[in-house]
């Protein structure tokens, strides 16, 4: 497959805002489609796809499907990858919304796959896995360990809605490897206790 190459600026940017990431997962699990399928779809605005599919399109992540047009409005699809951007030299500020963005729209993938869960195939929901564990890795190491997981993967790259086996599914793959940090000072964001009570809380001597 040939490699897509993206202008690094343009390619950040585009992917560093909530609605364009939604526009590209619409039409990379569902195929070609126009803004109004979409705007229906997702509950967007039909100007607000339009003007972030214009955005998408310039940063060469979809492109006009005119041979599918069935009236006056022509759908959009994504220019199969793999898409190649680096962050180097991009404004942090920039590549930092970026990433927040990617982060919140998996963890709305997560939200509704709970939601949709009880309806899930059995088979898939035992494929399915969640999985976190943590290692001690150089930089080097960790770049090494990408690698060899992108490269298993690549068989799969050029598949599309034509030629996927019949009883393919979209599957999400989220893969984050990062130095893990302590976070900011008292940062609690855990489940409160609800087995201890009011007088159960731990004095100054406990």
């Amino acid at each position: 497959m040939q490699e897509v190459e993206h202008e690094q600026a343009d390619a950040v940017r585009a992917l560093g805002h909530p609605i364009r990431l939604r526009i590209l997962g619409h039409l990379w699990r569902h195929g070609a489609s126009t803004v109004t399928d979409i705007a229906r779809a997702e509950g967007l605005s039909t100007a607000s796809v339009s003007y972030h599919a214009q955005r998408l399109a310039k940063a060469r992540f979809i492109e006009r499907a005119d041979e599918l047009a069935a009236g006056k409005e022509k759908p959009w699809r994504t220019i199969q990858g793999p898409y190649t951007a680096s962050n180097e030299g991009s404004d942090p500020d920039v590549v930092r919304s970026m990433r927040e963005a990617i982060i919140s729209a998996d963890g709305r993938r997560v939200r509704n796959l709970m939601a949709d869960w009880p309806s899930i195939p059995a088979e898939w929901q035992m494929a399915s896995f969640f999985a976190t564990r943590g290692f001690f890795l150089t930089s080097d190491e960790l770049t090494r360990v990408i690698q060899v997981l992108l490269e298993t993967l690549r068989p799969f790259e050029s598949r599309t809605h034509a030629d996927k086996p019949e009883e393919a599914k979209a599957v999400r793959l989220m893969l984050y490897g990062f130095p893990e940090t302590d976070g900011p000072a008292g940062d609690e964001t855990g489940p409160p206790d609800d087995d201890m009570e009011p007088d159960d809380e731990p004095g100054p001597d406990d």
